[in-house]
C-alpha cells in the first residue's frame, strides 16, 4: 500500500489500485498519518476536527469514521487500543519519508540528480483538499519548508557547477513567490552577474530591498547586501571564466511588474515606486480573510469596490494587501497601482506624485487640487485597475484616489478603522492564533529548534503577543544564533524592562512601530493611553480612563474609543453588568509605560493610580451599600473618586452584576494599592468586596484580596487595617474549614480592636468567635449575646441582624425553636427599619427555618419561596443554602423531583466554591430524595461521595 500525501492525498492498495475514501474519512487519515504508529485518542481527533464547540454527536462521528476507514485500509493498519487509535506504516509506503531519504542521500553526496529525484516526489502543497485541521496544517507547512530547504540545496549545487544560464528563470519565480527569503535573492542576483546581466542583478536587489522595507521595515540582511556591493564593484571573485559568461541566455532575464496594460502614456515611474511589491506565500491562517476581501473586490455594482484593511503596527496588514492584490490579477487586467502613504501625506500632493507616475509632467500637470483629481479619475476611466493604497491614517487621504467608475478597485490599509469610507467592506487583521504563530516561528527559526522546545516556543508566541512582526523579530534572531536554545531567548523576554529591547533585530523593532503610532495622536489621547497603561488590571472600563485623567465619564469615553480605532486598545468584550470592557495589547502596555515613565512626572503618575484605586473604592462601596443598605464605616482616610452619583445608583440596583464584572480588576486593584503604598485604599476594597468573595465562591481571591490587605497594613502601621484584613482571613478559614487558622486570626482581630477602642469591630469579632464556638462544640451563647450588645451600642444594624440570625441557629441547634423564633423575628424586624437591603432576604430566609422547625410548613414555603426567588440568579452562595433549606422542606412534604431540582442548582455552585461541607449535605439531601423515588443506585453514590468528602475534611 502507498500514501501519497506530498500534494493531494491519496492512497494506493498493493495491486496499484486506488482507495477511494470520502472527505471525512480523509481528513481523519490525514491526521493519523501525521502521527503515525502512536495512538491518537477520539478527544484529540475531536478537537482537530471540530475547532471550537464540538458538536454532540462528535463521538459518534469519530467511532463511524474510523470504523469506514478501518474497512477501507484493510485488516491490521489501523488498530485500537486504551490510549487510541493507531495507524500502521512503514516509511517505504509514504512519499513524504522516500523524498528524506532522497535529500539526505544528495546532501551526502551533493548529486544534483538526488536532488532531483527527492523534489519530484512532490506533487503540490502537503496534504491539499483534506481540510483543515491544526496537526494537519502544522505537519503541511514543516514539509514545505522541509521542501524550500532541499531546493535552495539543489539551486546552490548547479549554480556551483555553473548552471546560472538555465537557473534565472527558475530563480526570478522563487523570488517573487518567497519575497522574504533573502537567500533566493542572493542566488538569483549571482545567478544574473555570472550570466554577464550585472545591471539586472542589481535591479534583483532594488526589487528584494523594496518588498523587504514595505513588509517588514527592514534593510537586506548582510549577505545580500555584501553580494550587492561586490556585483556593484564588479567584484572579479564572483565571476566564472568568459566562456561560460558569453553562453548566456538574455531570454532568461527577471520579468517586470506589467504596469496599467502597458500602455506608454501611463509613465515610467509608475513601474518603480507605484509598482506593487512582490507576493508572500504563506500567510499564517489569512485565508479567511484573503477570501472576504477578494469576494468584495469581484462584486460588480454601480459603485468602486473598496476593502479597509484595519489592524495594530506589525499585524501584517501590508501582507494581506499585497497578496490579495495578486490573487486578483485576472479580475483587474489593466494593472495593479500601489500607493504607501505617510501620516502627513497631503491629498493635493499624492494626486500630483501619481500623476506623475502615470505619465503627467511640467505643464500638463494641474495647478489645483479639484483638477488633479478630475485628471486621476480620466486616466482611470474605462480602466480595470486596483489601486493599493497602503498605510492611510485618515479618509481624507483616501477619497481622493477613488476611481470614478466601477470598472476600477481599491484595497486600503490603515492602522484606524476606516468607517467613513461609504461602502467599504471592512477587514480586521489581529493577532495570530498559538497554532499560527508557533507555525510562523518554525518557518524563520527552523521546524527542528520549535519542535525540539514546544513548552518554550508556546510562551514565546505569548511573550511576543503573537504578533506578526514580534515573532519574526524573534525567529530571525533565533536564525542568526544557532547556539541558542528557544528557552534562552524566552528567559530574556521575560524581564518586562528589557522585553521591547529585545525584541529588535536589525532595524526591525517592536517599538519602533508602536511610537509611530503614539506620535500620531492627538494630546489628549496620547496622555490617556500613557496613564492607562500604570493599571494592572487585564482590562477596564471607560471610568477607570476618568479617574486616571480625572475628567467625567462622558468626556474620557471618546478618548478611549480614539484609542479603540488607532488599535492601541482593543475591546474584551461586554461584562456581566453590561458595560464595555477595554485591554491592552501586551507589548502596547509595556511601550506605553515607558512613555509614561519618561512623559509624565512620579507625581502625575502616583496621583493618577490614585485616583483609579478610589474609582475602584467608589464601586465596590456602592455595590456594598446595594447589597446591605448600610455600608461598611470608613476610617482608613482613602478617598474615593465617584464616577458620579448616577452612576452609582446603577451599581447600587444592581450590585452584585457589578462586582462580578469587576472581580478580576478588583483583586488587580487590590494589588496596585498595595505596591503604590496606598495600604487604606488596598484593606476597604479587601473589605467592601468580601460579599463577593463570599456569595459567588472565590475562596481564593477572598484569602489573598485579604492577605494581601494584612501585608500593606502591616507596613502602614495601620491597626484598623490589620484588624479588618485579620477578620477577613478568619472568614475565609471559616468557610473553607480551618477552624485553627480563623481562631487565630479572630485573636489578633479582637486585640486590635481592643487597642482602638472600636466597639462596632469589636461586635463584629466577637460575633464570629461564637460562631467558631459552635461550630467546636463549645457554648457560644454568652459570646454571641456580648456581640449583640455591642453591636447596640455602636447603631451597627447590620452586625445586630446578622448576630441575631447567628443565635436564631444556635436556639435551633439546640432543639429549641421556640427560643429562636424571637430571634429570628427582631432579626427582621432590624432589617425593615434600617432597611438593610440584601439582609432583608437573609432574614426572610431565617424566619422561613424557623417556622419549618415549629411544623409551619405552609408559612415555611412561603418564607423559603420567597427567599430563593430573591436570591436566584443574583447571590450563587444564597441560592445554594436557600435551596438546600427549601430542598429539604420539599422532602418533608414528598414532593422530592422538585427537591432534587433545587440541590442540581446548589450542588453546581458548592463545587465550584469547593467548599466540602456544603457540598457533603447536598449529597446526602440527594441520597434521600433518590431513596424515596425508588434510585437506590444514585442513592448510594451519592452518600459514598459525601462519605469520601467528609473523610477529607478537617476534624
Amino acid at each position: 500500500m502507498e500514501f501519497r500525501l506530498l500534494g493531494d492525498l491519496r492512497v494506493t492498495d498493493d495491486a496499484g489500485r486506488t482507495v477511494v475514501l470520502p472527505a471525512r474519512q480523509r481528513l481523519f487519515l490525514a491526521i493519523l498519518l501525521c502521527h503515525a504508529g502512536t495512538p491518537v485518542s477520539a478527544d484529540r481527533l475531536i478537537a482537530e476536527v471540530w475547532s471550537g464547540e464540538p458538536p454532540r454527536t462528535a463521538a459518534k462521528s469519530v467511532h463511524v469514521a474510523v470504523h469506514r476507514l478501518r474497512r477501507g485500509l484493510g485488516e491490521g493498519r489501523l488498530t485500537s487500543s486504551a490510549a487510541g487509535y493507531t495507524l500502521h506504516v512503514r516509511p517505504e509506503e509514504v512519499d513524504a519519508a522516500r523524498f528524506e531519504r532522497l535529500a539526505a542521500e544528495a546532501r551526502a553526496s551533493g548529486g544534483i540528480e538526488l536532488y532531483r529525484r527527492a523534489l519530484e516526489t512532490w506533487r503540490g502543497r502537503p496534504f491539499d483538499g483534506v481540510g483543515h485541521a491544526p496537526c494537519v496544517a502544522a505537519e503541511a507547512g514543516r514539509l514545505e519548508e522541509r521542501r524550500l530547504a532541499v531546493l535552495q540545496a539543489r539551486l546552490e549545487a548547479e549554480l556551483a557547477a555553473g548552471g546560472h544560464a538555465d537557473l534565472v528563470g527558475e530563480l526570478a519565480r522563487l523570488a517573487a513567490e518567497h519575497p522574504l527569503r533573502e537567500r533566493f535573492h542572493a542566488l538569483l542576483m549571482l545567478a544574473l552577474h555570472r550570466a554577464g546581466r550585472p545591471a539586472e542583478a542589481l535591479a534583483a536587489y532594488r526589487e528584494a530591498r523594496r518588498g523587504l522595507v514595505a513588509e517588514l521595515g527592514v534593510e537586506p540582511g548582510e549577505e545580500l547586501s555584501t553580494l550587492h556591493d561586490r556585483i556593484l564593484h564588479a567584484d572579479p571573485a564572483l565571476a566564472l571564466p568568459r566562456e561560460r559568461i558569453l553562453h548566456a541566455d538574455p531570454a532568461l532575464a527577471l520579468p517586470r511588474e506589467r504596469t496599467l496594460g502597458g500602455d506608454p502614456a501611463l509613465g515610467a515611474e509608475a513601474g518603480g515606486a507605484f509598482t506593487l511589491p512582490t507576493d508572500i506565500s504563506d500567510f499564517a491562517g489569512r485565508a479567511e480573510l484573503v477570501e472576504r476581501a477578494c469576494a468584495a473586490l469581484r462584486r460588480r455594482g454601480s459603485a468602486v469596490p473598496v476593502v479597509a484593511i484595519s489592524g495594530p503596527g506589525g499585524a501584517g496588514k501590508t501582507t494581506l494587501a499585497v497578496h490579495v492584490a495578486h490573487r486578483m490579477r485576472e479580475h483587474y487586467p489593466d494593472g495593479r497601482l500601489y500607493l504607501r502613504l505617510t501620516a502627513d501625506a497631503e491629498p493635493g500632493a499624492t494626486l500630483a506624485r501619481v500623476l506623475r507616475g502615470l505619465g503627467v509632467f511640467g505643464q500638463e500637470l494641474p495647478e489645483t487640487f479639484e483638477e488633479r483629481a478630475e485628471l486621476y479619475r480620466r486616466r482611470l476611466a474605462g480602466r480595470r485597475v486596483l489601486v493599493v493604497v497602503d498605510n492611510a491614517a485618515t479618509e481624507a487621504q483616501v477619497v481622493p484616489l477613488l476611481p470614478g467608475e466601477p470598472g476600477c478597485g481599491v484595497i486600503v490599509t490603515s492602522r484606524a478603522r476606516l468607517g467613513a469610507l461609504a461602502g467599504a467592506e471592512p477587514v480586521e487583521v489581529g493577532e495570530l492564533t498559538e497554532e499560527q504563530s508557533l507555525g510562523l516561528l518554525a518557518r524563520i527559526a527552523g521546524s527542528t529548534r520549535v519542535d525540539a522546545e514546544p513548552g518554550a516556543a508556546r510562551e514565546l508566541t505569548r511573550l511576543c503577543g503573537r504578533l506578526p512582526l514580534a515573532l519574526r523579530i524573534c525567529g530571525a534572531r533565533l536564525a542568526a544564533r544557532p547556539h541558542w536554545s528557544v528557552e534562552l531567548l524566552v528567559g530574556r523576554l521575560r524581564d518586562e524592562r528589557r522585553r521591547l529591547d529585545e525584541l529588535t533585530y536589525g532595524d526591525l523593532a517592536v517599538r519602533a512601530v508602536l511610537t509611530f503610532s503614539h506620535q500620531r495622536l492627538g494630546p489628549d489621547e496620547a496622555r490617556l493611553l500613557r496613564l492607562l497603561s500604570l493599571l494592572e488590571a487585564p482590562d477596564f472600563p471607560a471610568w477607570a480612563a476618568a479617574a486616571l485623567m480625572d475628567r467625567p465619564v462622558a468626556a474620557a469615553e471618546p478618548l478611549v474609543e480614539e484609542l479603540v480605532d488607532a488599535r492601541l486598545l482593543e475591546v474584551a468584550g461586554t461584562d456581566a453588568a453590561g458595560q464595555l470592557r477595554y485591554r491592552f495589547h501586551d507589548l502596547v502596555r509595556l511601550c506605553a509605560r515607558e512613555f509614561a515613565e519618561r512623559e509624565e512626572s512620579p507625581e502625575e503618575r502616583a496621583a493618577a493610580v490614585e485616583r483609579a484605586m478610589g474609582a475602584w473604592l467608589a464601586i465596590v462601596n456602592a455595590a456594598d451599600r446595594g447589597q446591605f443598605g448600610q455600608g461598611t464605616e470608613r476610617r482608613s482616610g482613602a478617598v474615593p473618586w465617584s464616577p458620579g452619583e448616577e452612576f452609582e445608583r446603577r451599581v447600587a440596583d444592581h450590585s452584585h452584576a457589578w462586582l462580578e464584572a469587576e472581580r478580576t480588576a478588583i483583586l488587580a486593584a487590590v494589588r496596585q494599592s498595595a505596591g503604590a503604598g496606598l495600604a487604606g485604599h488596598c484593606w476597604e476594597l479587601a473589605t467592601y468586596a468580601r460579599c463577593l468573595w463570599k456569595c459567588c465562591g472565590y475562596r481564593e481571591e477572598m484569602r489573598e484580596a485579604h492577605g494581601t490587605a494584612l501585608l500593606a497594613a502591616e507596613r502602614a502601621g495601620d491597626g484598623r487595617g490589620q484588624a479588618m484584613a485579620h477578620h477577613g482571613l478568619a472568614e475565609w478559614a471559616r468557610l473553607v474549614g480551618r477552624p485553627e487558622a480563623g481562631r487565630e486570626h479572630l485573636e489578633a482581630a479582637t486585640l486590635l480592636f481592643e487597642r482602638l477602642g472600636d466597639t462596632r469591630g469589636l461586635a463584629v469579632t466577637l460575633h464570629h468567635r461564637g460562631i467558631y464556638l459552635h461550630r467546636t462544640g463549645r457554648p457560644a451563647g454568652p459570646t454571641l449575646l456580648r456581640a449583640l450588645e455591642l453591636a447596640r451600642e455602636s447603631g451597627d444594624g447590620r452586625s445586630q441582624a446578622l448576630i441575631l440570625r447567628s443565635l436564631t441557629s444556635l436556639r435551633l441547634a439546640e432543639g429549641d425553636p421556640a427560643g429562636a423564633e424571637p430571634y429570628a423575628l427582631e432579626a427582621l424586624r432590624v432589617c425593615r427599619d434600617r432597611p438593610l437591603g440584601r439582609l432583608e432576604t437573609e432574614m426572610v430566609f431565617n424566619r422561613g427555618v424557623v417556622r419549618m422547625a415549629l411544623g409551619e410548613l405552609d408559612a415555611a414555603e412561603a418564607d423559603l419561596g420567597q427567599a430563593y426567588e430573591r436570591v436566584r440568579g443574583t447571590d450563587p452562595d444564597g441560592e445554594a443554602q436557600v435551596g438546600y433549606n427549601l430542598a429539604g422542606l420539599l422532602h418533608r412534604r414528598g414532593r422530592h423531583g422538585e427537591a432534587l431540582g433545587l440541590l442540581d442548582g446548589a450542588e453546581v455552585f458548592a463545587r465550584r466554591a469547593r467548599d466540602g461541607g456544603m457540598l457533603a449535605r447536598l449529597l446526602r439531601a440527594r441520597a434521600l430524595n433518590c431513596r424515596a423515588l425508588g434510585r437506590e443506585a444514585d442513592a448510594v453514590a451519592a452518600e459514598a461521595e459525601a462519605d469520601e468528602i467528609d473523610a477529607r475534611l478537617p476534624a
